[in-house]
């Protein structure tokens, strides 16, 4: 049976009304991307970050930014829009209906490898990929010890800095970590041996808790944190060999975890850490591409590498 060929432009929903704005050149490496709400789109090339009016695509804020712009990141209500550039390790924030406000995170030589807003859209977190810790101490990483937290800050009306410096009897260490950067209360908290700097992290749907993949002395563990202080609600080792993913079930009861393209096998763990089940279809092919819950939660769709 031939397939259907596409409906004519004559088809189309008479009520639908279809606008086409003036072609503007998109540069090579350019970012773009629409703001939530849908009112803004964003671009940026280079050190130039530009957002424009959706409908018009007038220019309504121009930013220079301090080096070249690898990512941009819209928050949850549309109100700012953040800049990173990993080669310099620094991530640059900005309101758009106030252009005088901005502010500024420079990591240093803890390094930039990821950035994302948290869904309050007051909170930025920063994965570094070196840890600092003193000589001598061993693991003790100093964010979390009693002898303090190296930071200078620099504030005034209109901008923030925040800068991490450090002092010359600490050193480094090759492991990820995770600082959480407060705008309204300018305060930060951290979270050390986050696994991977771009997925592992999901947020509950009342956006109350996070939950977070780690890796610490070779085995995976699953922390479950308070979004208001970022303390650690529940902490517990995730029975995987090679954890790829997790994710938080929409009613909140359930978190899906599942192992690498190598292993295929997905648990299913209560909000306390108790294992309900665990499923593996096969053990001799390769494992999950894709998990999703239903919006339900009462069911999770599994696409593995074989097609099924």
């Amino acid at each position: 049976m031939p397939c259907p060929s596409p409906p004519s432009p004559s088809t189309l929903d008479a009520g639908m009304n279809i606008d086409f704005s003036d072609l503007y050149k998109k540069e090579p490496g350019a970012l773009c991307l629409f703001s939530p709400d849908g009112a803004h789109i964003a671009t940026a090339v280079q050190l130039r970050l530009v957002v424009r009016d959706a409908q018009t695509l007038q220019v309504e804020a121009l930013y220079d930014c301090a080096d070249s712009i690898q990512q941009i990141a819209w928050s949850a209500d549309s109100l700012y829009l953040l800049s990173a550039s990993f080669k310099k390790a620094c991530v640059e924030i900005w309101s758009v209906h106030d252009h005088e406000w901005s502010a500024k995170v420079e990591e240093g030589i803890a390094g930039l490898v990821g950035v994302r807003w948290a869904p309050d859209a007051r909170t930025v977190l920063c994965f570094s990929e070196f840890q600092v810790t003193r000589s001598g101490v061993g693991a003790n990483n100093f964010m979390g010890c009693d002898f303090g937290v190296w930071i200078k800050r620099i504030h005034d009306n209109i901008s923030h800095q925040y800068v991490h410096t450090f002092p010359s009897n600490f050193i480094l260490t090759q492991q990820l970590r995770v600082t959480i950067w407060n705008l309204g209360t300018k305060e930060t908290s951290y979270i050390q041996y986050p696994k991977f700097p771009d997925k592992g992290l999901d947020f509950r749907s009342d956006n109350r808790y996070a939950v977070l993949a780690e890796r610490r002395d070779s085995k995976d563990f699953i922390g479950v944190y308070d979004c208001h202080d970022w303390s650690v609600v529940k902490h517990f080792a995730s029975d995987t060999v090679d954890l790829d993913g997790l994710a938080w079930s929409p009613d909140g009861k359930y978190i899906a975890v599942w192992e690498n393209v190598l292993d295929y096998k997905i648990l299913i763990y209560t909000n306390d850490g108790r294992c309900l089940t665990s499923y593996s279809a096969y053990h001799d092919n390769l494992g999950v591409k894709s998990v999703a819950w239903s919006p339900s939660g009462q069911f999770l769709a599994v696409g593995s590498y074989d097609q099924k």
